[in-house]
């Protein structure tokens, strides 16, 4: 296979390089129409906040490093961005593997996280989209889909909580089992508190209620996860109400302190689920003292993090087997391919001698016996040219004694170097 790669990401490039270099989702297809101006046969870009990659394919003979530098400097310009230090590259199967271990998570900040699936799934929409994947790189997608699958599925590298707004999730559910009929309380509208809100608001929707000193932004991220908000003269109501409470505020005192938890849980069938995010912190650590309430704090999530993350990097060479296994088979379907296109024509040669014949008696059989002459033989040409097609699905283009064979077989049979019939 001949497919080449160059890209940045979290680990080679500072965050504000990475900025310079993305790609945003409406542009994507006017990058892809650079590279294919510059030659590019098959070409595809993925840009997320963590990296940005551009991938080209094509024929053995394509200049795909020439291809990428030119349309880079259209793409990307030549300042600082393009610095070498920053960049990556892979080359054939290597640049294959690469995005499969990409889309399984495996090259993640955060090691087994799903989001980058989906990023992936949108970058391979845009390239159909721009007519800019050939049959190549389409089978690339699949497998790639394939891959991302099999390692979730086949390993245990998605399994636990490794963000505070997951292990927050993880909690609460421990906690009150199904959320869709509890009533949770989230103080604060800063980035924890949204990744916290998706989280229970994709759940609860509006049982999930967003609170702050600033009704305008509780409302806003209220409304994108589909909770409710309040202000903070409802707080008390809130609480009595509440079955969990999340504080993610950088407020520099207490938002919720131990002398109004204690009267709210005193008659409690079960214990009111406190998650302090905050620092400093939010909930005052006392109320985990009181019957009838669970605190958990930063470092009680952290650890239940780091606990995961180990177990995901446990899995890590599970997972990377299932790539090398794939990449394996992809190249294995792509050195078929010339042989492939031989059976293909030596087949379509065969029938269409197979139809003229039968063409020829038509006038002479009645329908039955035509029907009956047809069945036969076709019959007949399935079991004379299987043998054949085995031993020619089992030829390796790559190696240039199996080349001949191919060129001795199609010469024998009269077939074109294009496929066709001579």
């Amino acid at each position: 296979m001949h497919c080449y790669i160059r890209g940045v990401n979290h680990e080679t490039a500072p965050v504000e390089i990475r900025e310079r270099l993305a790609v945003a989702k409406a542009d994507v297809g006017a990058a892809l129409d650079v590279f294919s101006r510059e030659g590019a046969p098959e070409a595809f870009v993925l840009s997320t906040c963590h990296r940005t990659e551009f991938y080209v394919a094509g024929g053995p003979t394509a200049d795909l490093e020439g291809i990428m530098s030119r349309a880079l400097d259209a793409v990307v310009g030549d300042g600082a961005a393009r610095d070498p230090e920053y960049w990556y590259e892979h080359n054939d199967e290597d640049a294959v593997a690469h995005l499969f271990r990409v889309a399984s998570g495996l090259d993640s900040m955060v090691v087994g996280e799903p989001e980058i699936l989906g990023q992936v799934k949108v970058a391979i929409d845009a390239a159909r989209e721009a007519d800019s994947a050939g049959a190549f790189l389409n089978e690339v997608f699949h497998r790639c889909l394939h891959v991302a699958k099999r390692v979730r599925t086949d390993t245990a590298i998605g399994i636990g909580s490794v963000s505070l707004a997951s292990a927050t999730h993880g909690a609460m559910r421990n906690h009150l089992g199904d959320l869709t009929s509890r009533r949770v309380l989230l103080f604060g509208t800063g980035e924890i508190a949204e990744q916290v809100a998706q989280y229970l608001g994709s759940e609860m929707g509006p049982n999930l209620t967003v609170l702050s000193r600033t009704p305008e932004r509780a409302k806003d991220l209220a409304t994108s996860v589909g909770a409710s908000a309040c202000d903070a003269s409802e707080k008390i109501a809130r609480l009595r109400e509440a079955d969990g409470v999340v504080c993610a505020s950088s407020a520099p005192y207490h938002l919720v302190r131990e002398d109004e938890i204690a009267p709210l849980v005193r008659d409690r069938a079960e214990p009111l689920v406190l998650v302090d995010l905050g620092h400093p912190r939010n909930i005052d650590p006392a109320a985990g003292d009181i019957a009838g309430a669970v605190l958990y704090g930063i470092d009680d999530l952290r650890s239940e993090i780091d606990r995961n993350n180990e177990r995901r990097r446990h899995e890590v060479p599970a997972a990377e087997a299932i790539v090398r296994r794939e990449t394996a088979q992809l190249a294995q379907w792509h050195t078929s391919l010339p042989a492939q296109d031989t059976v293909k024509t030596l087949r379509r040669k065969f029938e269409d001698v197979r139809q003229n014949e039968l063409e020829r008696m038509r006038g002479r059989l009645s329908e039955d016996e035509w029907d009956a002459v047809d069945e036969a033989s076709r019959r007949m040409l399935q079991k004379l040219l299987h043998t054949p097609t085995l031993a020619l699905k089992g030829l390796n283009a790559e190696d240039p004694a199996d080349r001949d064979r191919i060129s001795v077989i199609a010469s024998m049979f009269g077939l074109s170097a294009d496929g066709g019939p001579k």
